[in-house]
């Protein structure tokens, strides 16, 4: 598989690029929907209260674009609704979620496909609200603080077959910093990590393998752990569009409920 073809692939998750850098110019974009359930949630102590059907519906915008050779801007933008089931009472949130920016650099001197990249998490929402004497009873979108990811990314494609593959390693720093009031707990670091194996299968159609793992420098009541797997689909439709989907189940959490997300988007590639 070429490297151009690659730059086509990397939907698996939001603001995980691969090590395929835009060069300027090159834009990639993404619009899609999420749906993630549960039969649990993290209240805003930090404890996993179970007994409630989770459902968080995601609709967001993923952007790339090549601004130098080598080096690419992204922006991921969500907004989300969510709501706890208690029997026959729902609590439901809808706001704007987890903004990510993040600047993504292909050192030029060497020859296999690599970068390293800087994330910023930013809460567009305050964790603390609703308040009131049920507000814990309400999802959060999320946990409401910043957050910082160093990472670094290799890969390729394995030569005369139709396979791919590449691993992202990071370390993420878990700030205090919130928007509005935040919540009254604190958060350890932790290394983050990412991969995906892939196939052109039939006429530009990709299938995938992913999986994903944010796991805490140490254990305490609040800072999340999981991995997830699964499998992704990428099919082009022609005019640099093409429709991707995938499943993704959790089938390890810490401090985070085990739960099932499938996922569709639209995307569009300009080269």
């Amino acid at each position: 598989m070429r490297a151009a073809d690659l730059l086509s692939v990397l939907w698996a998750a939001p603001a995980w690029a691969g090590p395929w850098t835009r060069d300027a110019g090159q834009v990639y974009v993404k619009v899609s929907e999420s749906l993630y359930t549960a039969d649990a949630f993290q209240d805003a102590s930090g404890r996993v209260v179970k007994g409630v059907t989770y459902t968080g519906w995601t609709s967001a915008v993923y952007a790339e674009a090549g601004v130098a050779d080598g080096l690419h801007l992204q922006l991921f933008l969500p907004h989300s609704v969510a709501s706890n089931t208690f029997g026959d009472a729902t609590f439901r949130s809808a706001r704007l979620g987890d903004a990510r920016l993040a600047a993504q650099w292909s050192l030029p001197w060497l020859d296999f496909p690599q970068a390293l990249r800087a994330e910023v998490k930013l809460p567009l929402y305050d964790a603390a609200e609703p308040g009131g004497l049920q507000g814990d009873r309400f999802p959060l979108i999320g946990d409401g603080q910043v957050d910082a990811r160093l990472w670094i990314s290799a890969g390729g494609s394995v030569p005369r077959t139709p396979l791919y593959g590449f691993v992202e390693l990071g370390y993420e720093h878990r700030s205090e910093w919130a928007l509005g009031e935040g919540l009254d707990r604190g958060f350890v670091d932790g290394a983050v990590a990412f991969a995906q194996l892939g196939a052109t299968v039939w006429r530009g159609i990709i299938l995938s393998a992913n999986a994903q793992a944010v796991l805490p420098f140490e254990t305490d009541q609040s800072t999340k752990g999981y991995a997830t797997v699964g499998p992704g689909l990428l099919a082009p439709v022609g005019g640099g569009l093409a429709l991707e989907a995938g499943v993704d189940w959790t089938p390890w959490a810490r401090n985070s409920a085990r739960g099932t997300q499938v996922s569709l988007g639209l995307s569009w590639l300009r080269r």
